[in-house]
């Protein structure tokens, strides 16, 4: 699915407190190992996630994440607020890996965290910034899943493609859905197949390798049908209707690039469908179907 960024004009803004990252005493050669293996955007993606709004190194921030490195294949993260300072070692001696990579993150988000217990409630103080439209500067992620969707007693594969344009912890989002009817007889054949528009949100849920979501999208559904009993010359036609999708779910961090999860939902049409001959219902697809499947998605 594609998301799309929603920002609204007239509900009230929410005071967040503002975090800022530090490379400026980096290495030339650490700073730029950072930027090509795209920790430095993972780090602030992550800290979006967990209600923070990111702010410029040079402006005055409620917390400020420092990475130093003081020797040799190690990096210190430094973490300070007007309450005090924290700092941690991890290890950082290849670009490309992931595994210490994550565990960068996890380190630097688990000492945010305790550093915001010690700060009062964020207050829409002078120049700082209280929203978070500006702190993932247009993150683009693609989704691929998988889910066994129930019309009726009979079940099928649901397939979704998505791409999504993210900023803060909203996102509009596009995707194409796939259904392959199941447990039908020989003699009717169904495929499904619809395009959506929508928007989802996305949160922390307590630790910073997990993140839940929620998401809502409307769209166009189409039904092709088959229906050939060697009797009477085939018989082929297409449904159109008005549809939605409805779902949640969480993943799994796994690298910095990568999320891997699980999401249930509903999809929704106007009409339902049936296929009947005059004494037997071969097939129905009620307007409320619900799916349960698996989710995997990149970042960019």
């Amino acid at each position: 699915m594609v998301s799309v960024l929603m920002v609204p004009s007239t509900a009230p803004v929410v005071p967040l407190h503002t975090v800022a990252v530090d490379l400026s005493q980096l290495d030339r050669r650490s700073y730029d190992s950072l930027q090509a293996s795209g920790l430095f955007k993972s780090l602030l993606v992550r800290l979006v996630e967990d209600d923070l709004a990111f702010v410029d190194a040079s402006d005055r921030a409620d917390i400020v994440v420092r990475l130093l490195h003081q020797k040799r294949g190690v990096l210190t993260i430094v973490v300070h607020t007007r309450e005090g300072t924290r700092s941690r070692q991890a290890e950082f001696t290849q670009p490309d890996d992931e595994r210490a990579h994550l565990e960068l993150i996890h380190l630097a988000l688990e000492l945010v965290r305790e550093a915001r217990t010690d700060l009062p409630p964020a207050s829409l103080a002078p120049g700082h910034v209280t929203g978070t439209a500006d702190a993932s500067r247009g993150e683009i992620r693609t989704q691929g899943g998988a889910a066994s969707l129930w019309s009726g007693r009979n079940q099928g594969l649901l397939a979704e493609v998505e791409a999504s344009v993210r900023r803060g912890i909203i996102a509009l989002d596009v995707s194409v859905d796939l259904h392959q009817a199941f447990g039908l007889p020989h003699t009717l054949s169904v495929w499904e197949w619809g395009v959506f528009i929508g928007a989802r949100t996305t949160h922390s849920l307590g630790v910073p390798w997990l993140t839940g979501f929620a998401g809502l999208n409307v769209g166009l559904w189409q039904q092709l049908y088959r229906y050939a009993d060697g009797t009477s010359p085939p018989e082929q036609n297409s449904r159109f209707d008005l549809a939605g999708i409805a779902r949640i779910g969480m993943e799994v961090e796994v690298s910095a690039w990568c999320r891997l999860g699980m999401q249930g939902g509903t999809l929704v049409t106007l009409h339902d469908v049936v296929h009947r001959t005059q004494t037997i219902v071969l097939w129905e697809a009620p307007h409320v179907r619900p799916f349960v499947g698996v989710v995997g998605t990149l970042i960019f």
